[in-house]
This record gives C-alpha cells, sequence and structure tokens, in this order.
C-alpha cells in the first residue's frame, strides 16, 4: 500500500531522489549540526538541545525528553543502516541522562538544562518525559545487554505507577524534585493530566515484555482505558476540555500509545478507537497538505506545526501497512509528506541546513526556530514511507520516536 502513497507522491512531482535527500540532511543535522552536544564539555556531552534560534543563533536550553527520543531514533537509524556514528550517539545520549539527568533520590529526569544559569531548573520530573526516556534506555538495553539501563528503566518506571499513576489509570503530569509533591497546572496540556499520556504503553509493555510482572501490564491496560474514557464521539481528544481546545501534538501522542497497545495486546478496540482519532485528523486536513496545529470546537486554528505532521504521516502510514486504512486517504498522505517537505531549511548555515522548522503560522511565516524532535520525526516518516514501500522491509514499532 506504502507504494501507492509514492506513485501518488509522484503525481506532485516528488521523486525519490527528493525523499533521500530530504533524508540524508535531516540525518546530517541531527548528527553533526551542534544540536546533540557531540564536541562540547562533558557536563553536556552526549545531550540535546530543544532548537536551534536562528535569529540569535543559539541553542535556549537542553531537553531531556528529546534526548530520549534521539536514543530511540538513532537506534533505529542504525538498524537501517548499521552506522556505527548513530550507535555511538545514542549511547552518549543515554549516558548523559544516567549521568547529569538522573535524579538518585527520587529515580526521576530532570527536565531541563538551562545555559545561562548551568543547571537544570525548576528541578521538575514529568511522567511523559520518563517514558520516553524509559523507551529509549530498553531499546539501547536490547541492544547492549547493559543491565544498569534496565535497572534504571525499573527504578523510574516505578516512580511512574507508584507515585504518579492515579487508581482509574490517569497519570499526574509533573513533580517537585525538592519538595517530593505532585504537581499539576491548568495553563499548558502538558502540564495537566490528558490522553497523551497514553503513550505511556510504549515504555510499560516493553518492561512487560521483559519482566513479565503484572504491574506494567496493568499500568498500560488503566490508562489507554482512562485516554478512550476521554475520546469524543468524533474521535478527538481534548488538550484542555473546559475551552474545547484539542492540540494536534498531543492528540497524536494518544493515539500514538493506544494504537501502540492495541498492536502489542491485540485488542481491536483500542486499535479501532486509534483508528478513529486519525481519520478525524486526516479529515481535516488542509488544502496545502497541512494538518491544523488547533482546533476550537471544531474550527482550525490555521497555524501549522511539523511535529504534529510527522506523527500524522506515520500513524497513517501505519495503519495503512494493517489495511485499516481506507486507499482513499492514500492521496492524503502524499499531501501530508509533501507538506512536510517545505518544512524542511534548505539554507546554507551549517547549524540550520537539514533541520525542520517548527512552525508555519497563520501568514504562512516560518518560526526561525530550527526543531530537534520535529526533525527526528519527520526523518523517522520519510524512511518508514521507503521501508513500507520495501516489502523487505519491516517498521518495528518499538523504535517509534
Amino acid at each position: 500500500m506504502a507504494k501507492e502513497v509514492y506513485k501518488s507522491l509522484d503525481e506532485l512531482g516528488i521523486s525519490w531522489s527528493d525523499i533521500d535527500k530530504a533524508i540524508s540532511l535531516s540525518e546530517n543535522w541531527l548528527l553533526n549540526s551542534g544540536i546533540q552536544n557531540m564536541h562540547n564539555r562533558p557536563k553536556l556531552y552526549g545531550s540535546f538541545n530543544s532548537w536551534y534560534d536562528k535569529d540569535l543563533k543559539i541553542y535556549p536550553y537542553i531537553y531531556s525528553e528529546v534526548t530520549g527520543y534521539g536514543i530511540t531514533l538513532f537506534l533505529y537509524l542504525n538498524n537501517l543502516s548499521k552506522d556505527d556514528k548513530c550507535l555511538t550517539s545514542a549511547v552518549a545520549a543515554a549516558n548523559w541522562l544516567l549521568k547529569y539527568a538522573f535524579e538518585e533520590s527520587s529515580n526521576t529526569m530532570k527536565f531541563r538544562f538551562y545555559y545561562h544559569i548551568d543547571d537544570f531548573s525548576p528541578r521538575h520530573a514529568y511522567t511523559f518525559d520518563t517514558g520516553i526516556i524509559i523507551n529509549g534506555f530498553i531499546n539501547l538495553y536490547k541492544e547492549t545487554k547493559d543491565e544498569l539501563l534496565l535497572n534504571k528503566s525499573v527504578n523510574m518506571a516505578t516512580w511512574v505507577t507508584d507515585v504518579m499513576q492515579r487508581k482509574d489509570g490517569e497519570f499526574l503530569s509533573f513533580y517537585d524534585i525538592d519538595d517530593n509533591i505532585r504537581l499539576l497546572s491548568p495553563d499548558r496540556w502538558s502540564k495537566r493530566p490528558g490522553a497523551y499520556h497514553a503513550k505511556m504503553c510504549f515504555c510499560l509493555l516493553r518492561l512487560y515484555d521483559i519482566l513479565r510482572e503484572e504491574k506494567y501490564l496493568k499500568a498500560a491496560k488503566q490508562i489507554c482505558n482512562w485516554a478512550l474514557n476521554q475520546q469524543l464521539e468524533d474521535g478527538r481528544f481534548l488538550s484542555i476540555s473546559e475551552e474545547n481546545i484539542t492540540n494536534a501534538h498531543p492528540h497524536c501522542y494518544g493515539i500514538e500509545g493506544i494504537l501502540y497497545a492495541g498492536i502489542y495486546l491485540n485488542e481491536e478496540e483500542y486499535i479501532k478507537n486509534a483508528i478513529k482519532g486519525i481519520v478525524w485528523l486526516l479529515d481535516k486536513q488542509l488544502p496545502n497538505g497541512g494538518v491544523p496545529s488547533e482546533f476550537i470546537g471544531d474550527s482550525p486554528v490555521l497555524k501549522e506545526r511539523c511535529d504534529a505532521l510527522a506523527q500524522m504521516i506515520r500513524l497513517s502510514l501505519i495503519i495503512l501497512d494493517m489495511k485499516k486504512l481506507s486507499e482513499k486517504y492514500i492521496p492524503s498522505i502524499a499531501k501530508m509528506i509533501k507538506r512536510l517537505l517545505e518544512f524542511q531549511c534548505q539554507e546554507s548555515d551549517p547549524s540550520a541546513k537539514g533541520g525542520f522548522y517548527y512552525i508555519i503560522d497563520s501568514n504562512r511565516n516560518k518560526v526561525n526556530h530550527i526543531n530537534s524532535w520535529a526533525t527526528m520525526f519527520a526523518l523517522q516518516a520519510l524512511c518508514m514511507l521507503k521501508q513500507m514501500t520495501n516489502k523487505k522491509e519491516k517498521f518495528d514499532i518499538n523504535y517509534f520516536v
């Protein structure tokens, strides 16, 4: 079915050489631009910056969550090409997290490291970020058999399930490490419980697969069931319920976790509802091929985010490959891929070239912010297209970034 997507891309004027060039540029940006600190002092070595600000020519802060994504992304790339540089970068990312971000006293991962104060601030740990990091550690453990990675994953997962998960399955969002208190805040979707926490299923079910401890299976099912209780009839998840707002980025996070759990557990109800959420957003596609970044009620906010677009491409490709998406959406997927390529920076600045812009605003202006996680998502989307077109290769959803 992915071959049909490529045929639609060809009709849009996009060739395999265009895809290959975009893959090469983005991989080079992630490995060599400085977005990962591979040539700095030891305190920074291996960590990932949040983004590159083209105007100020700076990286605002180091982001633990993205460093966790980097582990999985580089292992995914290493599996495709057996490039030792990718494996080296994955190991460096994990080592930085273990040595500098991990808080032994609470088995948590500190959130953001700011250059201007040379430290993490505030000293908060996020449930979601921890799940991403655990999954990265488990993927690297599978590759290296380093027991430290598994042991720290178990310690963090205990914090996740015993401290941050409520009895109904809901996760609280973040935690003050010094005061030992769970926190939530209504001002941002990422600071409040939400269906996006279903992506915790990746790390919980991976641990269950290795250790066969029922508590991980139970926690995964509980968050999936809780998240599905938040899903509206049309398929969308609210990010801020009292304002009837859906943000496409966390909407996709929720779908990713529910779909993963559905595939792992062979639970058709999960898969069906994940598809419902994907189709809802596919049906909101913009004429230019993008997807709106946000909805107030059913009305789109005409701003586009690269991360959400790349998430939608990957989700759509997976269910298309499962033969669970109508073929009528094949041109929609091709249009999304064409639009994704328009987010890639082609300028000569080596700190920016090949990375993906974060936002195209309602005036069609690209915000001068070359984003690390959006580039990771975009690179994987393009690689998945190639994998799924080549029937000899199978995408391993455990490496979904």
